[in-house]
């Protein structure tokens, strides 16, 4: 497994230390890659966001929920 590929159980674990870089907000989402369970599909959205299933080095892991960047 990638280490781009959030598992949604650490995302939730972890959301609360992260801050974006930009704004500094603390309201940040796990970006989740790959085919989504019914889980992550019915999950509040400003605690996970899709990201698809195409992957990369530089994918990022995170959202913002309040100024929307990527990290």
């Amino acid at each position: 497994m990638s280490e781009n590929i959030i598992d949604f159980d650490d995302a939730r674990e972890s959301r609360g230390k992260k801050r974006c870089p930009s704004c500094r907000s603390t309201k940040v989402a796990a970006i989740v890659y790959g085919l989504p369970s019914p889980e992550l599909v019915e999950s509040p959205r400003d605690e996970v966001v899709l990201g698809g299933c195409v992957v990369s080095e530089d994918s990022p892991e995170w959202q913002c929920n309040d100024c929307g960047r990527q990290f």
